[in-house]
C-alpha cells in the first residue's frame, strides 16, 4: 500500500468513527420516541458550533503550539524546560468539564478575569466556547509538537543553517511536518469536539 493509500484508509476510518459517534445520540432519541423534527434545527447549530470552534482552536492551537514547542525543544535546557513543560501540559491532567468551571469561574468571579469578560465578552459566547477548546487541546499539540522537534537531531539544524536555509525550514524539508501536523489537527479536533 502507498502512503496515499493509507491516509485515506485512515481518513476514511476516522470519519465512519466520527459518523458512529454522531449517529449514537441520533439513534438513541429514536428508540426512546423523540420526535427529530423539532430538535433538528437546534441539533444542527450545536453540531456547527461544535464542529466550527474545534477546526478553528485546532487552527490557532498550531499557530500558538509550533513555536513555543520549538522554543521548549530546542533552546530551553534543563530545569526551565521542565518548569515552563509542566505548566503548560497542566489542562491535560484536569478533565474538560473541570477546566471548562475553571475558566468560568476566572472569567466571573477573579477581578483581572471579570475585567477581561467585561470588555471581550467571553462568557456565554462564541468566544468563550472556542476559549474553551483551545485550552483543552492545547497540551496535546503542545506534546505532539515538542516531540516532533525533538525527534529532528540539531546536527541536521545545523548543517540547514550553514547550507543557508531558515531556521525553521529544514525540519519541514526533513521530517515530513506536513503529513505530522494534518495528524495532530486531526487529533485537536476530535478532541475538541
Amino acid at each position: 500500500m502507498s502512503r496515499l493509500q493509507l491516509q485515506v484508509v485512515a481518513l476514511l476510518a476516522m470519519l465512519s468513527v466520527f459518523l458512529l459517534i454522531l449517529s449514537t445520540p441520533i439513534t438513541i432519541l429514536v428508540e426512546r420516541g423523540f420526535n427529530l423534527e423539532g430538535l433538528t434545527v437546534d441539533f444542527i447549530r450545536a453540531l456547527l458550533l461544535s464542529l466550527l470552534s474545534s477546526l478553528l482552536s485546532a487552527s490557532i492551537n498550531i499557530l500558538l503550539a509550533a513555536p513555543l514547542s520549538f522554543y521548549i525543544s530546542r533552546r530551553l535546557r534543563g530545569w526551565p524546560r521542565r518548569a515552563l513543560y509542566s505548566i503548560l501540559m497542566l489542562p491535560a491532567i484536569l478533565t474538560p468539564s473541570a477546566t471548562g468551571s475553571l475558566l468560568l469561574l476566572f472569567f466571573t468571579l477573579n477581578p483581572v478575569g471579570a475585567f477581561i469578560n467585561n470588555h471581550v465578552n467571553i462568557v456565554n459566547s462564541v468566544k468563550g466556547v472556542v476559549l474553551a477548546n483551545l485550552v483543552v487541546a492545547f497540551p496535546t499539540a503542545l506534546a505532539y509538537l515538542v516531540g516532533l522537534f525533538m525527534s529532528v537531531p540539531r546536527v541536521y539544524e545545523e548543517l540547514a543553517m550553514e547550507a543557508g536555509m531558515e531556521p525553521l525550514s529544514f525540519i519541514y524539508l526533513v521530517s515530513h511536518v506536513k503529513e505530522r501536523v494534518k495528524c495532530m489537527l486531526l487529533i485537536d479536533v476530535f478532541e475538541s469536539l
